[in-house]
């Protein structure tokens, strides 16, 4: 058993403990992934999707800590991939909203962003 912690983004592609833990998958070393939260695999549907099918080619079954588990080779669990996969862009996006319209509002109230002089 180990342990992967990732500390980077979420949104990010070069993220080094999950390569770490799919170069294991792919050396069909790991047979099940416990995950704290299924959306920190990634942000974007097409992501997620696509890890979950290399999961599920090679036989990888994915469990999330709340013991959720999931059988990728099933029809529901490819239905409850799909939309963990929507809703985790979803998250995404509304936080990325949530982001600008709070930059947007500080900058109207005169906050300076940036270096200062």
């Amino acid at each position: 058993m180990a342990v992967f912690k990732e500390t980077a983004s979420g949104s990010k592609d070069d993220r080094i403990e999950r390569g770490k833990v799919l170069a294991l998958v792919r050396a069909r070393q790991i047979r099940v992934v416990l995950a704290t939260e299924l959306t920190r695999w990634g942000r974007f549907t097409t992501d997620l999707l696509s890890t979950f099918q290399e999961l599920e080619a090679c036989g990888v079954s994915v469990i999330a800590q709340t013991g959720l588990q999931f059988d990728l080779r099933a029809p529901q669990g490819k239905l409850f991939a799909s939309l963990m996969a929507v809703l985790a862009e979803f998250e995404r996006d509304l936080l990325r909203e949530r982001i600008r319209s709070g930059v947007a509002s500080a900058q109207q109230r005169g906050v300076k962003f940036g270096w200062q002089p």
